[in-house]
């Protein structure tokens, strides 16, 4: 049987009626707003006054994200007794009394915000994802084991078979890192300043092994893309081995770092790609497609885009306005940073470019959702092969179709 929104609608408004907490896992732009929109109209009918109710989003963008919701689908007097907040804000709700809790991108709840959640007294608590863990899911049904609790799920796999998300068309384009010129730098550093000392790769072992004893040494490394890779591969394994050896925190967290060092490198190094990817794109037929580009980092997004004008990050100040100029067609093109991976209806968005890949399969579903409104969405994820992004790139993929997936 095909699933259509208004049938998904309808099943979870029979849900509603029935249930005091009710789980809705849809694929991103399947409608879950609207879904609990309509549940918020289902309260309200035959009452004089509106339902005093609390909707937790995840970041303060969103809230504007709602309130444009309501409007659209003609429910704004529902926001008179509509209380807006981020999660960061629940302590100062704790013990309060709901009509209705709505949490929107509900995977963020952490076990803080679920001790927060605990203390709301409520009539029904609606939780909205596309990447709901069983962790959450499991830790809501032991915290509200006394009430009447219902799920309803729907894959991104049942969304495209029954048609209510379009087939994507997912591109992989394949990069190789250089070995054959040195036209990186790699810093070795430990204890105070000290003056430089440059030198070829070949090297290190030799000035490492001239450093034993040393406190203070500061190293500028010539070398190629794959040998600063190879390198940053084994410090990760070598604090990776370390932390296991004796379970120190701090040894967990050099680890952590040094993986995080070994991404932000990967993801930098697609720069130059992606400014040919903006050229060809600027300079061909397709300039006006909408497009949304996944960035590894801050110094990444401002050197793709143009700063206050197309580049949303934590340290832009107008990000408000550049998606109001987004979602207005003034401009065609987005370089953001996590921000925009999830709970914004940004409209119309012909095609996503994925620079960064962590391996997490949900960042991986919330980039791809952004698109998924799209009547005929184009994913490009850009990948080193041979190092940890194919790995990655394996693991996000396993549940695709591969007839959606091609190289270029």
């Amino acid at each position: 049987m095909k699933i259509t929104r208004e049938i998904a609608n309808q099943d979870v408004l029979g849900l509603a009626r029935k249930n005091n907490v009710i789980i809705v896992e849809a694929a991103t732009g399947f409608g879950k707003s609207k879904i609990a929109i309509d549940i918020h109209d289902y309260m309200k009918a035959g009452k004089i006054f509106y339902p005093k109710v609390l909707l937790l989003v995840n970041e303060i963008p969103h809230k504007q994200n709602w309130i444009d919701e309501y409007v659209k689908h003609k429910k704004a007097l529902l926001t008179e007794n509509l209380t807006i907040e981020c999660y960061a804000s629940m302590k100062n709700h704790v013990n309060t009394t709901w009509d209705l809790v709505i949490l929107d991108e509900a995977h963020h709840l952490s076990d803080l915000r679920q001790y927060f959640l605990e203390t709301l007294r409520f009539s029904k608590l609606v939780l909205l994802s596309a990447t709901l863990t069983k962790d959450i899911r499991r830790a809501v049904e032991a915290m509200f084991f006394d009430k009447k609790i219902a799920k309803y799920r729907v894959s991104s796999k049942q969304a495209i078979e029954s048609e209510v998300l379009p087939e994507p068309q997912i591109f992989l384009h394949e990069l190789e890192l250089n070995n054959t010129h040195a036209n990186q730098i790699l810093t070795i550093k430990k204890g105070k300043p000290s003056p430089v000392v440059s030198t070829e790769f070949r090297f290190i072992p030799k000035y490492l092994k001239n450093y034993v004893g040393v406190r203070d040494m500061h190293l500028e490394v010539k070398c190629t893309e794959l040998e600063k890779y190879n390198y940053l591969v084994e410090q990760v394994e070598y604090f990776k081995k370390a932390y296991f050896n004796d379970k120190q925190e701090f040894r967990k967290n050099l680890w952590m770092r040094k993986a995080l060092d070994r991404k932000i490198y990967l993801g930098e190094l697609k720069t130059r790609y992606v400014l040919r990817c903006v050229s060809e794109m600027t300079n061909s037929d397709n300039y006006f497609e909408r497009t949304i580009y996944f960035c590894t980092s801050i110094r990444q997004a401002d050197s793709l885009g143009l700063k206050g004008t197309n580049v949303v990050h934590s340290k832009e100040k107008n990000v408000e306005r550049i998606i109001s100029d987004f979602q207005e067609k003034k401009i065609h093109s987005l370089f953001c940073v996590n921000m925009l991976r999830e709970g914004m209806n940004l409209r119309d968005i012909d095609t996503g470019y994925i620079i960064q890949l962590d391996g997490q399969e949900l960042h991986f579903i919330q980039k791809m959702g952004r698109v998924m409104r799209a009547k005929n969405p184009k994913i490009h994820i850009i990948f080193f092969k041979s190092t940890r992004d194919e790995e990655y790139l394996e693991k996000i993929l396993e549940h695709v179709d591969t007839k959606y997936v091609e190289f270029i």
